[in-house]
């Protein structure tokens, strides 16, 4: 039983929204291992 339906009685209300966004596509500046290495030690 969904914790909707057992407390249904006491719900006014549910928000839904998206668990995981995936992107894609490459930052040319980081797709190889200097690039990396460069930006972590920048940051």
């Amino acid at each position: 039983m969904l914790l909707t339906e057992r407390y249904s009685n006491q719900i006014s209300g549910i928000l839904h929204c998206y668990d995981r966004i995936v992107i894609q596509g490459t930052l040319p500046g980081l797709c190889y291992a200097d690039g990396m290495t460069s930006y972590l030690y920048f940051n």
